[in-house]
């Protein structure tokens, strides 16, 4: 990287939880409107809420270090597809790495294994949510 992002904690207590770092994402539901970047990689995150409960999201935490690189038509990085299921209101997260090639980039081509072995499913602290106060 070019310059180091910003310091940020994720997770419930200061006791629980990991020094991430923090960016801003450029989400779309529309591949067409997401900038070609060459210098970043373009994820498919799918959040499944299995709560019985409309959760509104604040920031997800997104394990950069677990995903396999890809590269695909026009040069653009990929990522392997990222799938997040909560399973109740209180931060209880399933989250599960495709082990395929991106769904929206089918014929792309592996380029990088992940810099931390591992994933696959992980129970994990990886979302944020906005509960108001009652």
């Amino acid at each position: 990287p070019i310059f180091r992002p910003s310091d940020t904690w994720f997770g419930p207590t200061t006791d629980e939880g990991q020094l991430c770092y923090a960016s801003r994402t450029f989400c779309n539901v529309d591949l067409e409107k997401v900038p070609y970047r060459p210098h970043r990689a373009v994820t498919s995150v799918t959040i499944r809420n299995a709560s019985p409960e409309t959760i509104p999201i604040e920031k997800i935490k997104l394990p950069v270090g677990h995903l396999s690189l890809y590269i695909g038509p026009g040069q653009r990085i990929w990522t392997q597809d990222v799938t997040y299921e909560i399973v109740q209101k209180d931060n209880v997260t399933q989250l599960r790495l495709s082990d395929t090639p991106p769904a929206l980039a089918p014929d792309s081509v592996f380029l990088s294994r992940p810099r931390i072995p591992g994933g696959g499913n992980l129970l994990t602290q990886a979302i944020s949510y906005l509960f108001p106060e009652i």
